[in-house]
């Protein structure tokens, strides 16, 4: 069985502050999909900062294939990984992708990530 699950963090990059979390999706848990879509409730704010965290089983055969959200010019390079825990049962892999300075949405951020199995 195949399971993705992502998380998304949403921070305020002001100019002359500290950063800041405004907000963050819940969990969503996909099983047997190769898409997942964790949406923010609220807003954006151009300039800030979203980060996509991407988990999924089993790790060896599933790779994340491209991360996008509502607003098409928001680019989500990789940050981190993917990383796989070879030693979980079964092996799960992850990885962070990231969007910065993000062109602002009023309504409520749509993010997708795509997943492929190797299996297939």
């Amino acid at each position: 069985m195949r399971r993705c699950l992502a998380v998304l963090l949403l921070f305020a990059m002001p100019a002359s502050a500290a950063i800041s979390r405004v907000q963050k999706s819940s969990l969503v848990i996909v099983s047997n999909s190769l898409t997942c879509k964790p949406n923010l409730s609220s807003g954006t704010a151009s300039g800030n900062l979203l980060v996509v965290w991407a988990a999924w089983t089993p790790g060896n055969t599933v790779s994340v294939t491209s991360v996008g959200d509502s607003q098409p010019l928001n680019s989500f390079p990789s940050a981190v990984g993917p990383t796989l825990q070879a030693s979980a049962s079964p092996q799960i892999s992850s990885q962070i992708f990231y969007a910065k300075s993000i062109h602002g949405n009023a309504g409520s951020d749509n993010v997708t990530v795509i997943y492929q199995d190797g299996q297939n």
